[in-house]
């Protein structure tokens, strides 16, 4: 397992729609894609919140074959938890949104060291989030 620069072409390569690629992919941060067998199998990173001063946005988006595979999640889990070191000396607070009670996605968040922050009811219109964050050191500028 190897992770390796994010670059464009691996938004693609998942199928990631033009929204997300134009969100992410010009923004400083940690990003990172993770490959098995020379097979991309996750993309994620640690991007800043334009409108927040030093927060970052934890995202990530994995394959088909890497969701049903808990051998594989785990294995890519243990590598990106070595890239969080990085994002958390670029910022004070990072937030991750995630589906409402999903025990999977919650139990990822907590072993990175995220703490739960409550449920935002209706958060994009109509679909609920589950708010996790970390906050700590960071090179906050105020």
């Amino acid at each position: 397992m190897n992770i390796v620069p994010l670059v464009e072409s691996h938004f693609y390569v998942l199928g990631i729609s033009m929204d997300w690629i134009n969100r992410y992919r010009l923004q400083n941060g940690v990003k990172y894609a993770v490959v098995v067998d020379e097979k991309l199998v996750a993309i994620g990173g640690v991007v800043p919140d334009v409108s927040r001063e030093s927060v970052g946005l934890a995202w990530t988006f994995f394959t088909d074959e890497a969701g049903r595979s808990a051998r594989l999640m785990r294995r890519i889990h243990a590598a990106v938890k070595a890239k969080i070191p990085e994002a958390k000396k670029q910022f004070v607070r990072i937030e991750c949104l995630t589906m409402p009670r999903s025990m999977k996605h919650y139990s990822w968040l907590i072993y990175f060291g995220f703490i739960f922050e409550g449920v935002a009811e209706k958060f994009t219109g109509t679909e609920d989030r589950a708010r996790f964050a970390w906050v700590g050191g960071g090179t906050s500028t105020r």
